[in-house]
């Protein structure tokens, strides 16, 4: 009887450990991931770190998404200003959830839906709160040739519109996501900003 409710017991743990972990495209707990559309995991991540960036008004780094050369021409706190109709530094993102990944059959362009709770600070008057609002938003991104979003050691692009197409002197290497070879998801954010829809904010 103790053995059986000892299994019972590991068996219960198991499988709150495998709920946990569980996600839309595999498994993940601490250092342990598998993933059956490593894909579509990649992408749902992605989407995650810009979002986080934007939270937290990273916008270099929320920049670095896309390819060098569009680095160079991208203005992240104007298109932000543009989609949400408030200046970034009273825009409070407070969450937000990738809600689905989808591919294009060929496997070179795909998009990330997402939907966010935002907050306008210093819209409070008397005793209501700050305005709020849910916005739901599609991230949109292609498959380039990993060496688009690389600088050499002189800022200039190690390949693309006005640059070769193989490494040079002092060139700073990226890290490719695993599987990949030599072709990275880079985001197409001005097509991101359009196509948002706004729903009453999530009451708390």
């Amino acid at each position: 009887m103790k053995k059986l409710g000892a299994a019972f017991v590991v068996v219960l743990l198991l499988g709150t450990l495998l709920l946990a972990g569980l996600g839309r495209h595999g498994f993940k707990l601490g250092p342990i991931a598998w993933s059956w559309s490593p894909e579509l995991a990649l992408l749902e991540d992605l989407a995650s770190r810009f979002l986080t960036d934007l939270k937290f008004k990273d916008f270099e780094q929320a920049a670095k998404y896309h390819t060098v050369l569009e680095q160079a021409k991208v203005d992240i706190p104007v298109l932000i200003e543009r989609l949400f109709q408030v200046k970034p530094e009273f825009l409070n993102i407070r969450d937000f959830q990738v809600v689905r990944v989808e591919l294009d059959p060929d496997g070179k362009r795909a998009r990330t839906i997402f939907k966010s709770n935002v907050e306008f600070l210093n819209t409070a008057e008397g005793d209501k709160p700050n305005k709020e609002k849910q916005v739901e938003g599609i991230l949109y991104w292609h498959k380039r040739p990993a060496l688009e979003g690389v600088r050499r050691g002189d800022g200039t692009p190690a390949a693309g519109a006005g640059a070769g197409t193989s490494p040079g002197d002092g060139e700073v290497a990226i890290a490719l996501p695993p599987g990949v070879d030599g072709e990275q998801w880079f985001m197409k954010l001005e097509s991101s900003l359009h196509g948002l829809t706004e729903r009453p904010a999530d009451k708390r």
